[in-house]
């Protein structure tokens, strides 16, 4: 869905319509809570030519799930991680398979409509069965805007966090059921 989408959505659960500038900034705050929940994931590929040295990792890393030697294959070599920097104990050309942070809906110029409009045309950067979570989420936060103990923001944070579990059940099934091996006979 893309970012006018969820506050469309959105929209459904609250009396009145929820301001982009507004909606967009809870979108975004929603996709940093969700962090590694998002289920991102991206690959970087580095050469170490120094075994003690620490290289740069992205910005947007969150863990580490496979290192990869440059034959793709999996590597278990050692490795240090310092202040976003990596030191690895030998030598050679990697990949590292890793989840990173949602990128958040951003926008240079707050007062130009054209760019809101255009901002909010992407798709929101999170797997697809979270994105009704986030319009909850999305929800939520307009009702407890000018009441943080409003009866109705805490039910819809509560259905938030109940559809992210379930989405993320669905996620996590889906993920085991693709490292099953089924050998027929």
């Amino acid at each position: 869905m893309t970012g006018l989408q969820i506050i469309k959505l959105a929209n459904r659960h609250v009396d009145d319509d929820i301001e982009y500038l507004d909606g967009i900034d809870w979108i975004n705050e929603c996709l940093m809570t969700l962090a590694e929940d998002a289920k991102l994931f991206a690959e970087y590929p580095f050469d170490i030519p120094d075994t003690n040295t620490y290289y740069d990792l992205p910005s947007d890393i969150i863990k580490i799930h496979e290192f990869e030697d440059d034959n793709g294959e999996v590597s278990y070599v050692d490795y240090i991680i310092r202040n976003g920097k990596i030191k690895v104990s030998a030598i050679g050309s990697y990949s590292i398979y890793y989840s990173k942070m949602p990128t958040e809906i951003a926008i240079a110029d707050e007062t130009d409509d054209v760019e809101i409009a255009l901002a909010l045309a992407e798709e929101i950067d999170c797997h697809k069965l979270l994105h009704k979570a986030v319009a909850l989420f999305v929800a939520s936060r307009y009702k407890s805007y000018d009441d943080e103990d409003n009866k109705d923001a805490q039910r819809l944070m509560s259905e938030f966090e109940q559809k992210k579990f379930q989405a993320l059940k669905q996620i996590n099934n889906l993920d085991n059921y693709n490292n099953v091996c089924i050998r027929v006979i």
